[in-house]
C-alpha cells in the first residue's frame, strides 16, 4: 500500500503522488481506504518487485490476463473510469464522515466528545468554556435546548466512546494521506463516452482544469451555522485563534475569522485575489471601520481580522462586488479586559463606596466619620485638618458640581459636604429608613437606594422628595446597595445582595424593567458595587464562595478559601460580556470608573482595607 507525502486538505481528491499509477479503491461502507498501483504501461522490463504490485497483470482468479490481440480496446478506459469513479466516491464518504464528527462549537475533530441529554455532542474542553461564558448554565449549542449540569461539571457528562474511536480512525486515515481534497460538482467528473483513450493521469488533470464559476454576492456565501444572537467570539464558525480553543478574545487583541465562499449548493470555491472581498466591522457603539482580508493561498479561504476597541457585540458584513454575502453579519463578542495597575493602601477602617471627583479618589469610611480622600499614588488626607464626624455611620457615595452626597443608614438621611468637608445640608429623614445607595444625575436628580423599603426613592435638585420606584421581588429578602447611572439610555442600575442580582431602572418610566442574576460558574454570587462605562456597560463587583462553584473540568485554583471576588461585566440589556480581577480580589464593594481605570474598594486581601485600580 501506497500513500500521498501531500498533506491533506479538507475535502477529498486524488493527490498528486497518485498521478502516475492506476488506483483501485475498494467500495466499502467504513471510511477505511484501500489502493493497489501499478505502472500506466505493461512491459517485459518491469522489476520484480513492480510485478508483484501489478494488479492489471491478473484478474481476481490468479490467472494471467490477456496482453496480446485479444484484449479489448475499451475494457481499460471503462475499468479506469469505474476506479476514477469509485475513488472519487470514496473521498466524499470520507468528507461525510469527518463533518459528522466536528464540534459545533470549535468546528475542529471531537477531541474527548460528551453526550448532551438532547443527544447532540461536543467536545469536553469547548462545552466547559461554553458553561463559563453562560454564566454556569448548560445549554445545548445546536438545539439551544437547556439541561442540568452534574454535580462535577460537564465532566459528568456521558462519554461517546463511539466518536472518539471514529476520529482516532479518521486520524490514523489522514496521516497515512491516502486521499485528498475532491470536489462535490457532479459536472466536474468526466462521463464514460468521452473517456477513450484517455489515462487516469490526464482525468485528474482534466477534473483540476475545469474553471469555477463565476459568483454574484447573492449567489455566494459564508458556510456557516445560522445566525446566532449575541453569541461568544469563539462559538462562530471558523474563527481561527492563536491559541487552540481559545475562548476569550479580550478588546485591544486582534481578532481572526476564517471565511470560506461556497456557492449556492454548498461547493467550496478557492480565492485567488482579494480585490472582489472586503468586509467591515460595526462596533457596539454603531462606529463602522473596514476590516483587514487576506487570502489564505494554501485552502483559498479568507482571512479577516481587526483590533476591537470596544466591549461587547460586535457585527462582521463580508461583501462580494460589493453585495452582502449570505450568512453575514457574523456576531462577535469582545470581552473586557483589564490588568491590576496598582494597589492604594489607606487607613481605612470599614470603606464600602468610592467616587472620583476632579481627579481626586473619595471612599466612604467610618473611622473619623463621612469619607477620605486620596490621590492616585497613595497620598491620602481627610477633607481637613479638624475632621472628626463620629456620628456619620457612612455607606454610599457621589460626587456632582463640587457637593459630595453621603448616605447614612443609621440615621435614615443622606449629609452633603462639601469640597473642604463642611456639611451644608442633610435630607431624607421623613422618607428614608435605611438609605444605601446613592446616584446623582447631571441635572442633578438624586437617587437614594433605601434597603429597608425596597424602593429607589427621587429627590429634586433642593432635595424635595418626588417620587419613588418600586425594586420589585420579595421585600422581606431584597436589600438594595449601591447605584450607578446610565445618563445615555436613561437607566439606573441597583445591586440587590438578599437576592444576588442587580436591577435596571427606567428613570423616565419610573419603573423597573429587568433584573439580571449575579453567578460566577453558576456560584451565586452577592453584587455590591455597579458602575457604568463610557459605552453603556455594566460592571458589577460581587463576592462569592468558591467551594460551591461547580467545576467545569479544570482544577479549581481557590479552594481553601472562604471568599472570593471579581468583577463581572455586562452589555447596557444585561447581557454577560467577561469577568476580571477573580485572582487578585477577595471581598469586593464599590466601585467607580474615571477614564480608562476602574478604582474597586476591596475588603479582604492580604493588606486589609485597599483601593485597586485596574488599567481598561
Amino acid at each position: 500500500m501506497t500513500s500521498s507525502s501531500d498533506a491533506r486538505p479538507k475535502q477529498y481528491r486524488v493527490s498528486s503522488a497518485a498521478s502516475s499509477h492506476n488506483i483501485r479503491i475498494s467500495g466499502s461502507s467504513s471510511p477505511q481506504i484501500s489502493c493497489c498501483v501499478s505502472c500506466s504501461c505493461s512491459t517485459s522490463s518491469q522489476s520484480s518487485s513492480n510485478t508483484r504490485h501489478a494488479s492489471s497483470k491478473f484478474s481476481q482468479t490468479g490467472r494471467p490476463s490477456d496482453n496480446g490481440d485479444n484484449q479489448d480496446p475499451d475494457k481499460g478506459d471503462r475499468q479506469q473510469s469505474i476506479a476514477a469513479k469509485k475513488y472519487l466516491h470514496a473521498g466524499r464518504v470520507v468528507k461525510g464522515v469527518r463533518e459528522n464528527l466536528l464540534c459545533p462549537i470549535c468546528l475542529d475533530l471531537f477531541e474527548n466528545a460528551k453526550n448532551l441529554p438532547c443527544g447532540h455532542a461536543v467536545c469536553e474542553e469547548c462545552i466547559g468554556q461554553w458553561v463559563t461564558s453562560k454564566g454556569g448554565e448548560l445549554t445545548c449549542p445546536t438545539c439551544k435546548e437547556r439541561h442540568s449540569l452534574p454535580l462535577n461539571g460537564v465532566v459528568g457528562l456521558a462519554t461517546n466512546f463511539a466518536l472518539n474511536n471514529l476520529v482516532t480512525e479518521l486520524k490514523i486515515l489522514d496521516q497515512e494521506g491516502l486521499v485528498s481534497e475532491v470536489s462535490d460538482d457532479k459536472e466536474q467528473l468526466p462521463r464514460t463516452s468521452t473517456l477513450g483513450e484517455e489515462t487516469i493521469e490526464s482525468l485528474v488533470e482534466k477534473h483540476a482544469a475545469i474553471p469555477q464559476p463565476r459568483l454574484s454576492g447573492q449567489e455566494a456565501g459564508i458556510r456557516l451555522p445560522a445566525p446566532w444572537s449575541g453569541v461568544p467570539l469563539a462559538e462562530n464558525s471558523f474563527l481561527e485563534k492563536t491559541t487552540k480553543k481559545n475562548f476569550e478574545d479580550a478588546k485591544g487583541s486582534k481578532t481572526r475569522m476564517r471565511v470560506q465562499l461556497c456557492d449556492s449548493d454548498g461547493t467550496h470555491l478557492c480565492g485567488r485575489r482579494c480585490d472582489k472581498v472586503e468586509a467591515t466591522v460595526l462596533s457596539p457603539t454603531n462606529e463602522k471601520e473596514k476590516v483587514s482580508v487576506s487570502l489564505m493561498k494554501r485552502d483559498g479561504d479568507y482571512s479577516f481580522s481587526f483590533i476591537p476597541n470596544k466591549v461587547g457585540v460586535h457585527l462582521v458584513e463580508a461583501y462580494l462586488d460589493g453585495v452582502p454575502i449570505r450568512g453575514s453579519p457574523l456576531k462577535i463578542l469582545v470581552h473586557p479586559s483589564a490588568k491590576l495597575d496598582t494597589t492604594i493602601v489607606t487607613p481605612m477602617h470599614d470603606p464600602l463606596d468610592v467616587v472620583v471627583h476632579e481627579g481626586m479618589i473619595y471612599a466612604t469610611d467610618d473611622s473619623k466619620g463621612g469619607y477620605l480622600r486620596t490621590d492616585w499614588k497613595g497620598n491620602w488626607s481627610y477633607p481637613s485638618e479638624d475632621w472628626f464626624n463620629e456620628a456619620v455611620d457612612s455607606f454610599g457615595i457621589d460626587a456632582s458640581n463640587n457637593r459630595f452626597y453621603v448616605t447614612d443608614p443609621n440615621k435614615s438621611c443622606v449629609f452633603v459636604y462639601d469640597v473642604f468637608g463642611d456639611c451644608k445640608n442633610t435630607f431624607g429623614k421623613r422618607v428614608l429608613k435605611h438609605p444605601t445607595g446613592i446616584a446623582v444625575s447631571r441635572e442633578r436628580m438624586i437617587y437614594v437606594a433605601d434597603s429597608k423599603l425596597n424602593t429607589i426613592e427621587v429627590f429634586r435638585p433642593n432635595f424635595s422628595h418626588m417620587s419613588y420606584m418600586i425594586a420589585g421581588g420579595n421585600a422581606d429578602h431584597c436589600s438594595l446597595a449601591l447605584l450607578a447611572l446610565n445618563p445615555a439610555e436613561d437607566r439606573l442600575i441597583a445591586a440587590d445582595e438578599g437576592t444576588d442580582c442587580f436591577k435596571i431602572f427606567d428613570v423616565v418610566k419610573m419603573k423597573m424593567v429587568k433584573m439580571i442574576k449575579t453567578r460566577v460558574q453558576q456560584a451565586p454570587a452577592k453584587p455590591v458595587g455597579v458602575a457604568v462605562d463610557e459605552d453603556g456597560n455594566i460592571l458589577v463587583s460581587v463576592t462569592f464562595d468558591p467551594s460551591r462553584q461547580r467545576n467545569t473540568g479544570g482544577h479549581n485554583r481557590r479552594k481553601g478559601k472562604k471568599s472570593a471576588g471579581a468583577i463581572i461585566t455586562y452589555n447596557s440589556e444585561g447581557y454577560f460580556l467577561g469577568k476580571f480581577g477573580e485572582d487578585q480580589l477577595r471581598e469586593p464593594n464599590g466601585l467607580c470608573i474615571a477614564e480608562d481605570k476602574v478604582v474597586v474598594v476591596d475588603q479582604g486581601t492580604r493588606v486589609r482595607h485597599c483601593l485597586q485600580v485596574y488599567k481598561l
